[in-house]
């Protein structure tokens, strides 16, 4: 049966390509599809053709952009993590912009399409870096920071998002807009979408390394749920969770476009 060869090698090859792109088969990518190959000669008794070849590299790369999550190893006790209400020391909000944007919080701008949520996103992104107040607000508890870093997955970079925050005369030598993430082992390359569940590492080590960072708007934000689902409150609870302790840990804003 060819179309039920095709398909068994296709699904191997994938989930071995994720798996290697995970750090699971080290980084010589040569070896690992030479020991497919050669267990389909054992399986097959013979060569593989020019379609099975084909097959075995398409279904490798689409596993490259799909990284697996390697699981822990097995919990063996558990305990609630927990204090006095005495011990946690009280502090007012600190408003970036009263009532809107908090700093340490996670601030969701949530309705209908097409209600310009994203481009008010744009434009508070715009004052911040131009230092000056959003619309007759009050002005930004800024301080010496005043960058800004922007995920936006629907809208053009070069045709909306960049000209919308020049638009709003903000500087845009001060804000960062991230295209993806980019994976190499060996030889092997492959970028992708960032993905809150498995990247908040790296926004993580960029602001780090870029204390002068003040927001970051992620817009919209179920595009980077990755392998998360957005209706699962088990995801959301855990990408939510990371989001507010990365903007506690760098005190920082995070605007979330819903």
């Amino acid at each position: 049966d060819v179309g039920g060869r095709n398909q068994h090698l296709n699904t191997i090859c994938f989930f071995a390509g994720r798996a290697f792109a995970s750090g699971a088969f080290g980084d010589d990518s040569s070896a690992v599809k030479d020991e497919i190959k050669q267990s389909a000669r054992v399986a097959w008794d013979g060569e593989m053709d020019a379609g099975d070849l084909n097959t075995l590299e398409h279904s490798w790369e689409e596993g490259l952009r799909d990284p697996l999550l390697l699981v822990d190893p097995p919990e063996y006790s558990k305990r609630l993590i927990m204090c006095d209400a005495s011990e946690i020391t009280m502090r007012r909000v600190v408003w970036l912009l009263n009532p809107l944007l908090a700093l340490k919080e996670i601030t969701v701008f949530a309705g209908l399409p097409d209600m310009g949520k994203g481009s008010v996103a744009l434009s508070i992104a715009a004052s911040i870096t131009a230092r000056r107040p959003f619309h007759g607000e009050e002005e930004f508890k800024l301080g010496e920071r005043d960058k800004v870093v922007i995920l936006s997955a629907e809208e053009s970079h070069d045709t909306t998002t960049v000209p919308r925050i020049n638009a709003a005369a903000g500087s845009l030598d001060k804000v960062k807009v991230i295209r993806g993430v980019s994976f190499k082992r060996g030889q092997a390359q492959t970028d992708r979408t960032l993905q809150l569940k498995t990247d908040v590492d790296m926004l993580r080590e960029h602001l780090r390394k870029n204390p002068r960072v003040i927001l970051i708007i992620i817009d919209p934000v179920d595009c980077y749920f990755g392998g998360a689902k957005k209706n699962a409150a088990e995801d959301v609870t855990e990408i939510y969770g990371a989001l507010k302790k990365m903007a506690d840990d760098f005190n920082v804003a995070v605007l979330l476009v819903d």
